[in-house]
């Protein structure tokens, strides 16, 4: 194996390496956008059922 072999050979295998890399991170965007989706449900039938309210008093921050 001559020397351009070798370096075709890594950049194979970097180029494959780098398209599972990509799937991979193309499945944690779904599945973060889909827990992302789930909780803003959530959130919306907990408010539209009552149980989380706004708060009489307005808005607060941590802020002093």
């Amino acid at each position: 194996m001559n020397e351009r072999d070798m370096w075709e050979h890594q950049v194979d295998i970097l180029s494959k390496r780098t398209a599972i890399l990509n799937q991979q991170i193309e499945g944690l965007e779904q599945r973060l956008s889909y827990f992302e989706n789930v909780i803003i449900i959530l959130i919306t039938a907990l408010k539209d059922g009552g149980i989380i309210q706004t708060d009489p008093e307005g808005d607060h921050s941590f802020e002093e």
